[in-house]
């Protein structure tokens, strides 16, 4: 199904199936295990991606901005003058990697600057003095 990653995965719990006949063992039980799509992450293989929205003064200047992963909330810094698209690797915080204890993936955030809407006749101001400072080139 669409709905589903695709690294399932088969577990078997011996003994634990259906009782045997004639007295024989227990047979196995096999679970199988399928992952949920979460529409915020693509995954690849133990690594997560996912967009995040920044305020663009933050991109700019740089500062704190929460984030919000499977594995809880956190506080990152944007390095100031940070370009659209500029993707972070925040190690560690992606899928945990089965059958190695303590061990993730990372999760990589990809930077998209939230420019601001319904100005203030000053804010308009301020970002024309601002282009005839630094005009296009």
């Amino acid at each position: 199904s669409s709905d589903v990653c695709s690294s399932d995965l088969v577990l078997r719990v011996k003994g634990k199936g259906g009782k045997g006949t004639k007295g024989a063992e227990s047979g196995n039980l096999f679970l199988h295990v399928a992952v949920a799509k979460d529409l915020r992450y693509e995954r690849k293989e133990n690594d997560l991606y996912t967009e995040i929205k920044v305020p663009v003064y933050t991109t700019i200047l740089g500062g704190q901005v929460e984030i919000d992963s499977f594995r809880g909330n956190y506080s990152i810094t944007i390095p100031p003058e940070t370009q659209n698209g500029k993707v972070l690797r925040m190690k560690g915080l992606g899928m945990p990697v089965y059958g190695l204890k303590n061990k993730s993936g990372d999760l990589y955030l990809k930077i998209i600057p939230e420019i601001p809407q319904h100005l203030t006749d000053e804010e308009r101001e301020l970002f024309r003095k601002l282009a005839m400072i630094r005009p296009s080139s």
